[in-house]
């Protein structure tokens, strides 16, 4: 089980709007991630796909697509 803690700091409005309005897209795509390389996206889906190492093609689990690497 994760571990909880109850803090007593209150978040004011300006700094809930400041996250829901960062790029999250942008983020994720721009971070340097060890394993981002190897993270792809299916074109037909969107579903996130982790093709093995050194693979040429891998087929989407989820819609069937056949994926050229």
């Amino acid at each position: 089980m994760n571990d909880v803690r109850r803090v007593e700091r209150t978040v004011t409005q300006e700094e809930i709007d400041k996250v829901k309005s960062f790029d999250w897209a942008f983020y994720y795509k721009s971070d340097s991630m060890e394993d981002s390389n190897k993270i792809l996206e299916c074109p037909a889906c969107e579903v996130m796909i982790f093709p093995p190492q050194g693979s040429t093609e891998f087929v989407c689990k989820r819609c069937g697509e056949k994926i050229l690497l």
